[in-house]
């Protein structure tokens, strides 16, 4: 899988968790945290995009390129999906929870990795 992608797809789910805590501090007062299952949503959001841009997509490659690509392009989809909610959140959901700061390390990490000491 192509690391620009998932770092993207990583640094676009930061910024969705920023939205959704300034949201709760607006309505609430407060950061209220989010449970997996909301920023699970947040990662497809962040990967797939809005449903209706996601549906025309799917609709013109199946007029273009078929059913079989479009089977392909979406898997691909939920592959980046996968992979971005297993470095979110790797012990599943025992993983402690996530900032919006956490996740764009992660993204960072994957833009420009360490690199190993070089021995003398």
């Amino acid at each position: 899988m192509d690391s620009d992608r998932l770092a993207l797809a990583l640094t676009t789910t930061a910024a969705l968790l920023e939205q959704d805590e300034a949201r709760c501090i607006e309505l609430y007062g407060a950061p209220v945290g989010q449970p997996v299952s909301m920023v699970d949503h947040l990662i497809w959001r962040a990967c797939t995009g809005p449903f209706e841009e996601w549906r025309a997509e799917w609709v013109r490659i199946v007029r273009e390129q078929g059913v079989g690509a479009a089977v392909a392009w979406s898997e691909d989809q939920r592959a980046l999906r996968r992979r971005a909610s297993k470095l979110i959140f790797p012990r599943g959901i025992h993983s402690p929870a996530v900032t919006a700061d956490s996740v764009r390390a992660l993204a960072a990490h994957l833009i420009d990795p360490p690199t190993a000491p070089k021995e003398a």
